[in-house]
């Protein structure tokens, strides 16, 4: 629960900061003006350098506040410490998806997965060190992940000058401010029941809901790269975009459907397994958020075609603001009494809520039907078929 709140809020105050926010933008801005790398990345490296400052100046005046409620004055600092980086790591992710050097931008993340995992394994088990260790493992690990994101991006560019454009800055700010309202209310919405079961419970109460959390995610990445290819497609506004996003938002539905199924049969060998028979409450918990695994891999492709197609239309914003609204007012409501599983079921209305708006934008757009958005086709079952046989189906190349 503890090692959750590290993560949770290191990756909060980087959103706070405008690091989602740069990582949209330069996605978008990549997709449409591949040869405008060396200049945002000029403009990532000075956007991180002006969040430093303000992290800097936020120390000098307001010391520890208000992290201080949470943590202790070093692992305050040590989040601190690491921000610049991860500031500059998501934003070179966000070229790399842009580019569609989907094999670097997923190489960044599996690398710190695999590090953060040997790190902890050496610490904490072998070593038998306690969690402020752990802790520093994980700072030392984002900045090496940092260095290798950059040599990356070395990689693409050749050489490197700082180069600073007008026309991509103004336009880095054009698309900047609303995905900075996209990425920081998205984030609330996705991590506030974190906090709210940390105020109403415990941090026991977060370690339990986190395992929900991290099995939701595994069950996410799929349609998530589904979400990554087609937003590529809306930013190019291929007319055959809207035709691909429809099947792949069938295709991604009946994968949620199946991956429920098995959570429901296997999930709580699973779980116990994996971390003892005290975590088997944390599977009834999974069991009210399944609706919300279902609604979220639908929206990872409807609204990233959108985000895509429209440059984060104003719509993006109210649908995920109401996402969270409702979340919120739901957590406070129900997890005092229901605890962990209130939040899940929150989660599960308030996602639902999300889909449900951001199909209905989505048909009024395209004049499509929701049973093109919903109902699988015999076609899509023989386009996977060629492609567990190796051929690529045309609507992912």
């Amino acid at each position: 629960g503890f090692f959750t709140l590290i993560i949770t809020t290191s990756t909060l105050l980087m959103t706070i900061l405008g690091g989602g926010a740069l990582l949209e933008t330069n996605r978008y801005l990549a997709r449409k003006h591949k040869r405008a790398v060396v200049n945002l990345f000029s403009n990532s490296i000075i956007f991180s350098l002006i969040a430093t400052i303000i992290l800097f100046i936020w120390m000098r005046f307001f010391k520890c506040y208000p992290l201080e409620d949470l943590f202790n004055n070093k692992i305050i600092y040590i989040i601190i410490l690491t921000l610049p980086f991860i500031l500059l790591q998501e934003a070179i992710k966000g070229i790399f998806w842009g580019l569609e050097e989907i094999k670097r931008y997923n190489l960044i993340n599996i690398s710190r997965s695999v590090l953060l995992i040997a790190s902890n394994i050496l610490l904490l088990i072998l070593f038998r060190k306690n969690i402020e260790t752990a802790i520093m493992g994980w700072a030392i690990t984002i900045i090496l992940i940092t260095v290798i994101a950059v040599f990356y991006i070395f990689k693409e560019i050749k050489t490197f000058y700082l180069s600073l454009n007008a026309d991509i800055f103004i336009k880095s700010l054009n698309i900047g401010w609303r995905t900075f309202l996209i990425s920081i209310i998205g984030m609330f919405s996705l991590k506030m029941d974190i906090y709210i079961i940390r105020f109403f419970i415990n941090n026991s109460a977060v370690g339990l809901y986190s395992i929900v959390i991290l099995i939701a995610s595994i069950a996410n990445i799929t349609p998530m790269i589904a979400g990554m290819l087609i937003f590529n497609r809306g930013v190019s506004r291929e007319k055959k975009g809207i035709s691909d996003t429809a099947k792949l938002n069938r295709v991604c539905l009946l994968y949620s459907i199946c991956i429920s199924l098995l959570i429901i049969l296997f999930g709580k060998f699973f779980i116990i397994s994996l971390f003892g028979e005290e975590f088997s409450v944390s599977y009834f918990c999974l069991i009210y958020y399944l609706p919300a695994i279902i609604a979220q891999n639908m929206v990872s492709v409807i609204s990233m075609y959108m985000a895509g197609r429209e440059g984060f239309a104003i719509f993006n914003i109210i649908s995920i603001a109401l996402s969270l609204f409702v979340n919120i007012i739901l957590n406070i409501i129900l997890i005092p009494s229901m605890g962990i599983n209130g939040a899940a079921i929150s989660a599960s209305v308030a996602m639902f809520l999300r889909v449900i708006l951001d199909t209905c934008y989505f048909i009024s757009k395209t004049e499509l039907r929701l049973a093109d958005l919903v109902f699988s086709k015999n076609s899509d079952f023989v386009e996977l078929k060629n492609f567990s046989e190796r051929k690529v189906p045309t609507w992912i190349k």
